[in-house]
């Protein structure tokens, strides 16, 4: 996605670009919005009120914590750094539902994501401490032991807050299929920010095989309500 909105982009009038992102599916990619669509999506990345506003008031619709840490799960690495990689307007909502809204200007000394209007609630503030408390190599956001230990941390939050497991399943299922059929062809495979060397490959399967089993161990070996 272009950095700097295009002639056609600025055209928009804010009205115009919200009205246009409240009709729009929130699952659709980038690539197959219609060319007003994707100059609304634009619009909205770098206009400084279109963010003021932010996307869940535009759109009118509010993402649930579980909502939210499922599309970090379906996205592994540091999410709120992918800016120009974000190609669904469900990504944004994920991002500022859990890192706060982005200022595009420098308000009240805060120039990015204002982390205040992220959403309070333990598994959000969970997820942003396991964030904040990862090593990064550079501005890129390759935190190669967070995007390892992310599926992993989710799946303890999620039992945790009794949320449904099996979507996460599902988003797991599909991660080790990927993971395990580049360690078949030998392949780097790579993480918004991050390319995956060969040994964080097989890293990040064995930490979520062992999260499983720990889910596994836990379920059949409840506590004990005194």
């Amino acid at each position: 996605m272009a950095k700097v909105a295009t002639k056609d982009e600025l055209g928009l009038s804010c009205r115009e670009a919200q009205l246009l992102l409240s009709v729009m599916p929130v699952r659709e990619k980038f690539t197959k919005m219609r060319p007003v669509e994707r100059a609304a999506f634009k619009h909205y990345l770098h206009c400084h009120l279109c963010r003021g506003l932010g996307l869940a008031k535009i759109l009118d619709r509010e993402l649930s914590c579980q909502e939210a840490l499922l599309v970090w799960a379906k996205n592994p690495g540091a999410l709120w750094l992918h800016l120009q990689s974000v190609e669904i307007l469900i990504e944004e909502c994920a991002v500022e539902h859990v890192w706060g809204k982005f200022r595009v200007e420098e308000t009240e000394g805060i120039r990015g994501y204002d982390q205040s209007a992220a959403c309070q609630q333990s598994p959000c503030r969970a997820l942003w401490s396991y964030w904040q408390n990862v090593p990064m190599s550079s501005m890129a956001g390759d935190g190669a032991d967070g995007v390892i230990g992310e599926l992993p941390f989710l799946l303890r939050i999620f039992q945790e807050n009794d949320f449904s497991l099996e979507p996460l399943f599902k988003i797991q299922k599909e991660r080790m299929a990927e993971l395990l059929e580049n360690l078949k062809k030998g392949k780097i495979t790579i993480s918004p920010g991050h390319y995956h060397s060969m040994p964080e490959l097989v890293g990040e399967v064995q930490a979520n095989v062992e999260a499983l089993q720990q889910l596994a161990l836990d379920l059949a070996n409840p506590p004990l309500v005194l």
